[in-house]
């Protein structure tokens, strides 16, 4: 069954889900607070506390909001709605960058610097013989600087493994709590099992509505 999550400070707030959202109607046309009814204990939330719902099943809505009230009975959290978005209904191919630039586990520090200023991007999947080895991004090399590594060394000695990837028929909402729960910057988006295109928090950030 789908389960419509709570998240604070970007991250879910475990132990809780949403049973019902029930949207109050005030004479106040600007004002719109809503009942959050959940399954879990109300006690983990504060007053003032600024959280996120959803995206719900059907409408894709996430819905932010301030806590300013809790009702331990039903349970139910009481919320100010702050931002209301409904979310592309769309599968990730359509919003990726491709075609995607990609490093050998042999090319060197210097080498990615160079990709990375040519194409004005910020990280690449690592492949070796074809396989996604790992992804490698500025931050990772502006560290192994830091550490006094020389640009000759192999990105495959800097690169993170743990590669996020995704299908490109994932729909667009199942994705955002991806990078959420992982606190990633770019996911890798695969097509008939090999890397077709990337996709950024700045890629997902532009299809969302500004008001």
């Amino acid at each position: 069954a789908y389960e419509i999550k709570i998240s604070r400070d970007g991250e879910i707030v475990q132990g809780v889900k949403v049973g019902e959202i029930i949207f109050t109607t005030l004479s106040h046309a600007d004002i719109c607070h809503a009942q959050i009814r959940i399954i879990g204990s109300v006690k983990l939330f504060n007053n003032g506390d600024v959280i996120t719902i959803g995206p719900t099943p059907v409408n894709k809505l996430l819905i932010k909001g301030e806590v300013f009230g809790k009702d331990e009975n039903e349970p139910a959290l009481i919320i100010s709605i702050l931002e209301m978005v409904s979310l592309p209904k769309k599968p990730i191919r359509d919003y990726m960058t491709t075609p995607i630039k990609m490093l050998s586990t042999k090319n060197s520090l210097k080498e990615a610097i160079r990709l990375f200023n040519t194409h004005h991007i910020h990280g690449a999947p690592v492949m070796d013989g074809g396989f996604l080895r790992g992804i490698v991004t500025m931050s990772d090399i502006l560290h192994a600087i830091e550490q006094d590594l020389p640009l000759e060394t192999h990105v495959c000695e800097v690169m993170t493994e743990d590669v996020i990837y995704a299908d490109g028929s994932v729909q667009l909402y199942e994705v955002i709590r991806k990078f959420k729960e992982r606190s990633i910057g770019r996911l890798i988006v695969f097509e008939e099992n090999r890397p077709v295109g990337i996709l950024t928090q700045s890629d997902i950030f532009h299809t969302l509505p500004t008001n």
